[in-house]
């Protein structure tokens, strides 16, 4: 068996493919799950929520890839920053219309 890794733009996801030296078998595989319906890798939009979380930006986010030997991670947090919002918003939804509920059948 061979494996490469392939060089690729998806921040800290990686791609690697594994080849068999004597048949044609290969099969590629990724480091990371994805968003479904998008190529927006999930590992980065842990990492950007991890940075905004402990109130770092993404020069302590690329330091700390550098250190930890990890491959460079995204650079656009604008895309991530949406998806982040948007979940936010949906789990309080969520949260404020239980708990209304709650108290409606409390009282």
């Amino acid at each position: 068996m061979d494996m490469q890794v392939l060089k690729n733009n998806s921040g800290l996801a990686i791609s690697f493919v594994l080849k068999c030296c004597v048949c044609p078998y290969r099969v590629e595989f990724s480091s990371s799950d994805y968003h479904k319906g998008t190529q927006i890798a999930t590992v980065n939009t842990r990492y950007v929520y991890a940075m905004r979380s402990i109130r770092r930006g993404a020069e302590a986010g690329r330091m700390f890839c550098a250190l930890m030997n990890l491959p460079q991670p995204p650079t656009r947090f604008a895309l991530y920053n949406k998806r982040l919002l948007n979940a936010v918003k949906l789990v309080s939804e969520e949260t404020m219309q239980k708990s209304t509920q709650e108290a409606f059948w409390e009282n």
